[in-house]
């Protein structure tokens, strides 16, 4: 089992029905999780063990390779831990990156927007 964080401030999430919304704000970037993935991202908030194999592994390893989460020797104070149902015909988890308004979302809204003000870039 393994202990991960949020990787920083940069990294912020909306649950939104049965999926996630997680924006790296460092990057750019925004990720998609259906609702098996945001199990994985419920357990890493509340600080949960995680017991990673097949498909969570992949979750966690995209986390990780896009810096929305760190692994941590150990969770400071542990909330239990989380076991992904691996019954046959399950739901998988998914993660998908979405970079459409990366350039929105990394803009310097003081140094780098015209008068009119956010979202409009400077030419």
């Amino acid at each position: 089992m393994e202990f991960y964080e949020i990787y920083g401030p940069d990294v912020i999430s909306e649950e939104m029905d049965d999926e996630t919304v997680i924006i790296n704000l460092e990057s750019g970037c925004y990720y998609s999780l259906n609702a098996a993935a945001t199990k994985i991202w419920e357990a890493v908030l509340s600080k949960m063990a995680i017991e990673a194999s097949g498909a969570v592994s992949d979750v966690i390893a995209v986390m990780l390779e896009e810096k929305l989460i760190r692994k941590t020797e150990f969770a400071a104070v542990t909330r239990g831990t989380f076991v992904p149902d691996m019954s046959e015909g399950g739901p998988v988890p998914v993660i998908e990156k979405h970079s459409d308004i990366k350039e929105m979302l990394i803009l310097d809204p003081i140094h780098e927007v015209e008068d009119l003000g956010w979202p409009n870039k400077k030419i």
